[in-house]
Parts: structure tokens; C-alpha cells; sequence
């Protein structure tokens, strides 16, 4: 009987979303972790540099929805390290000052699970300091208070002693509350306190995207409609506020640009690695999804291969390859079959494809110069009349391979060995959707129509597609395209195309972005 030995749960706190602010324990932590499940808050920077390997879980609690509720946090939590893995609990700020990181450490330990809590910086520290508030000053004040912007729903009657702080000369510091900014504002004003004390509302504290509200008790309501400010925001209350202008705002510098992907998992770890080494910070949102598809033909497909009646066998993605193996019942039955392609001519388009079949120990006897279907045509039609070709690729292939091999007097089969999809919509494409409105992009790149379809679906459900591709059209944001299949897509959505490399490959999508940044900065 094999034992599981227990993992470990770390408790990790993230800062208030600076990367520079998260503690080195931090960043090692989460480098090494098999299972990260995170919340929202960390940024998109920290969010970012969670390894491609680990396995995410989104928790992240936006304004009006929960990814998962508390109860379903926990039981994920117990089960991950029931599983024997190294499991980080990624929070942002401290887990125990407003994060239910103490509520999470309680059921892990009362079901014998192993705890490490990693403090963080609580942006109820770090985001004044940054606006040039210190919340506290001899000349001003030697208390200070903390308290959350959202109690408990559950409970009857508030835990908060409102009459007590607006008592106190000391300074309130408001997590989470930009919701409940106009109850919080009557409650202090109704028990005594000077609607003249002055208030600030930053936002994104410690980010290069922080702003801050100064005004008053009385009028800071009317300033945060006007100014929209939105979560995530703290409030600050007291005689301190009045330094901001004398201090001054203290923004971080935006290090690197930052570059929305939307390639499928399959080749997300290797996507990110490219993009960093070229000096981007990578927003990742798979907008499309690999699935395995059956086909009445694959049979078809298979015994003409090992029957030595199939000529020619291409392969149009590494997905193809791996998707045809997995359908064969065994390792005997793969090998055999990988044999008897290697007695056929195979072909595969782009240099993936061909590592793949590698890999797997598939002979490839062409990789056409340009990785299209168009330029693959071209290139063998004058040798294919009479012959056998099985062409295994998505449900999504583009007709003109087909149409121009059989035109050239081929015989030829297609098999449909994976299907792309849409992922289901979830919060986290809608708040890459928010950062593009928000102007936190400097690039995005395309690598499939379906891909481009699938953006603009989901603009539309969330009704902001006009604002979308007015945002993608200003010309601050560069739109890459592998391909004229995916640019001409681009274009009928009247989304213009800045950069659409000669090779189809990511690699040269990438270069040529960064080619054309540069070219435009000077």
C-alpha cells in the first residue's frame, strides 16, 4: 500500500503589488511551488512569474463575483496537500491582516496539514508611503487605526466601533472599501467626526498605474464619482493626509513593457520564456483551448499508414502529432505506427511541428520555407499526382491545403485529430480585458484567427468591443499577427495590424514587435 505523504501549505503574502516589494521568501517560494492558488490582488507583474509548470487556480475575489468561495479555498487547499504537494496560498499584501489568511490557517491545521505563513508588505503601509503619507508623524499623530472596508455580510450588527474612531485623533486606514466608501464616510460624520478631516483614496497603491483622491469627509464621495476611482483602493483618514502635496506622490516606473499572449496552454511555458528574454513582461490569457476530437476516419487513416497505401503524411501542428498518438490504444500500436510513418514521405509545416515529431522519433522529409498551407502547396504539387496523402490536423484547417493538393491530382484524406474551442469566459480574461481599457498593454499578438473571433466574442458579451478595438486602433498599443489568415481576420473586425512577420512563427512575431517598438520610441 503506498503512503502520500502531506504536502505543505505556505500562507504567502505578495505585497501591495510593487514586484519589488515581494520578499525574497516570496519569490522562492513561488518559483518552487507545484500548486499555486491566487487571488487577484498581486498584480499582473507577480502574477506573471508564477512558473509555467505549476498547476493555478484562480481565487480571486472581483467586484460582484467569487471565483470560488471560501469553503471550496479551503477544501482545495487540504486536498492539494493531501496530495503530497507543495502548495503556496498566493495572497496580496499580509495574509493576515484582512486576507482570511488566519480563518485558512485554522482548517489546515485542524486537518493535520502542515502551515508556513509568509508576511507580506500590507498596502495599508506601503500605498500612503508611496501617495507621500506617513500615517504616522509627531507633529500630527501617534495612533493608527486599521479597519476593513467589508465586515462579515453574516453578521447582525457591525464589529466596527465607529463612535470610537471618530473619536480618535489617530489615523484611519480603510481596506476594501471603496463600495462601502459613502456608508463609511456617514457612519464616521454621524459620531462626531469633523467633515472637514481630510481624506485620500489611492488607488493600485505602489503600482506605476497608482492614483491618488485627496479631498475631505464631506466632499471625497463627489471626487470618487467623478475621478471613478475603482478598486482596488485604500482610504486614509486624518490631519496626515494634509503632507501628500508637501511629500509628494512616490509612482514606480514602469520597468518593462507589458505583452498580452493568448496561445493555448500547450505552448504557454515556452511563450512566456521567449517573450521575457525579450524584455517584455507577459500578460498570458488562453483564449483558445486544445481538445481532442474523435473522427470516423482516424481508423481509416491508420490503416492505410501501416498498410504502406498513404504516400504522404502531413502534419500542420505539433498538436496533430500528439493528439494522432494519444488515440493509439498502447505503446506497441504507437510504435508500431511511428514505423510505418517513417516508410512514408512525412511533412511538417513550421519548425514546432517538426520538433515534435522529433520528439517522438518521426522522420521528417520536408519543412516548407514558409509555414503556410499556400506555401506548402506550391512546393510539392508538381510531385503529388497519383499519390495517397492523409492530412491530420485540427477541425479548423484551412480548405486550401485540401482543394490545391487535390487539384494537383492527388488522392487525399483528411482526418480531424483535435478541435479548438473557446475556454469558458472567467474573471481572469475579464480583467485582462480591464487592463487593456485601462492602458496598462503596450502590445498584443494574435497566432490564429479563432484566436482574433474569440477576443472579439468575448468584448462583445462584456460590451465593450467598440472600446476595445478603439483602444487597440489609438496606436499606442502594437497588434502583432501571425500570418494573413489572422491579419485579414484583424482587419474585418477593422482592428488595424502593425506588425505581421514573413516566417509564421511566434519566435519572429516577437522580434519583429520588438523591432517596431523600438523604431517607434525613437
Amino acid at each position: 500500500m503506498t503512503v502520500t505523504i502531506p504536502g505543505r501549505v505556505y500562507l504567502v503574502g505578495s505585497g501591495p503589488g510593487d514586484p519589488e516589494l515581494l520578499t525574497l521568501k516570496a519569490h522562492r517560494l513561488i518559483k518552487e511551488a507545484e500548486v499555486i492558488v491566487y487571488d487577484q490582488l498581486p498584480g499582473e507583474q507577480i502574477l506573471a512569474s508564477m512558473p509555467p509548470g505549476a498547476e493555478k487556480i484562480d481565487a480571486g475575489k472581483y467586484a460582484g463575483s467569487h471565483t470560488l468561495k471560501q469553503d471550496q479555498i479551503n477544501r482545495i487547499l487540504v486536498e492539494k496537500a493531501r496530495e503530497g504537494k507543495k502548495v503556496v496560498r498566493l495572497k496580496g499584501g499580509d495574509p493576515y491582516i484582512f486576507g482570511r489568511g488566519g480563518e485558512e490557517a485554522q482548517v489546515l491545521v485542524r486537518a493535520g496539514i502542515e502551515v508556513e505563513v509568509v508576511p507580506g508588505i500590507t498596502s495599508a503601509i506601503a500605498a500612503p508611503a508611496y501617495a507621500g503619507i506617513p500615517i504616522t508623524h509627531r507633529d500630527h499623530t501617534s495612533m493608527v487605526s486599521f479597519v476593513t472596508g467589508h465586515e462579515d455580510p453574516t453578521k447582525d450588527d457591525s464589529a466596527i466601533n465607529w463612535e470610537a474612531l471618530a473619536m480618535s485623533d489617530g489615523t484611519i486606514v480603510i481596506l476594501m472599501g471603496v463600495s462601502m466608501l459613502s456608508h463609511n464616510v456617514k457612519e464616521l460624520i454621524k459620531h462626531g467626526k469633523d467633515p472637514d478631516t481630510p481624506v485620500a483614496l489611492i488607488e493600485k497603491g505602489t503600482r506605476y498605474d497608482q492614483r491618488t483622491t485627496v479631498g475631505t469627509l464631506e466632499n471625497i464621495v463627489g471626487l470618487a464619482n467623478k475621478r471613478e476611482v475603482k478598486a482596488p483602493a485604500i482610504t486614509v483618514i486624518g490631519d496626515v493626509v494634509q503632507l501628500h502635496d508637501e511629500l509628494g506622490e512616490q509612482i514606480p516606473a514602469k520597468s518593462r513593457p507589458t505583452l498580452v499572449i493568448m496561445r493555448p496552454e500547450r505552448y504557454e511555458k515556452d511563450s512566456i520564456q521567449l517573450c521575457k528574454e525579450a524584455g517584455f513582461d507577459v500578460i498570458s490569457i488562453p483564449m483558445i483551448e486544445i481538445q481532442d476530437k474523435k473522427d470516423e476516419h482516424f481508423d481509416g487513416f491508420v490503416s492505410r499508414v501501416l498498410s504502406g497505401k498513404s504516400d504522404i503524411v502531413i502534419f500542420t501542428s505539433a498538436n496533430g502529432i500528439d493528439h494522432t498518438l494519444n488515440k493509439l490504444p498502447g505503446r506497441p500500436e504507437r510504435e508500431e505506427f511511428i514505423e510505418a510513418l517513417n516508410r512514408c514521405e512525412v511533412i511538417a509545416i513550421g519548425p514546432k511541428t517538426s520538433d515534435a515529431a522529433n520528439d517522438q522519433g518521426i522522420n521528417i522529409a520536408l519543412v516548407p520555407k514558409s509555414y503556410s498551407s499556400q506555401i506548402l502547396v506550391e512546393a510539392i504539387k508538381e510531385d503529388v499526382s497519383g499519390k495517397v496523402v492523409d492530412i491530420a490536423r485540427s477541425s479548423h484547417g484551412a480548405a486550401i491545403l485540401i482543394d490545391g493538393l487535390k487539384a494537383a491530382n492527388a488522392s487525399v484524406y483528411e482526418t480531424q485529430v483535435y478541435e479548438i474551442t473557446r475556454p469558458q469566459i472567467n474573471n481572469k480574461q475579464k480583467e485582462m480585458i480591464r487592463s487593456m481599457l485601462d492602458g496598462k498593454v503596450d502590445a498584443i499578438v494574435f497566432t490564429s484567427s479563432m484566436m482574433v473571433r474569440n477576443l472579439v466574442d468575448l468584448t462583445s458579451q462584456l460590451d465593450v468591443r467598440n472600446k476595445i478595438i478603439s483602444t487597440l486602433n489609438d496606436r499606442k498599443v502594437v497588434v502583432g499577427a501571425i500570418g494573413h489568415p489572422t491579419a485579414d481576420t484583424l482587419k474585418e473586425y477593422g482592428i488595424l495590424v502593425d506588425v505581421s512577420p514573413k516566417d509564421f512563427t511566434f519566435q519572429a512575431l516577437i522580434n519583429e514587435i520588438q523591432q517596431f517598438r523600438k523604431i517607434k520610441t525613437l
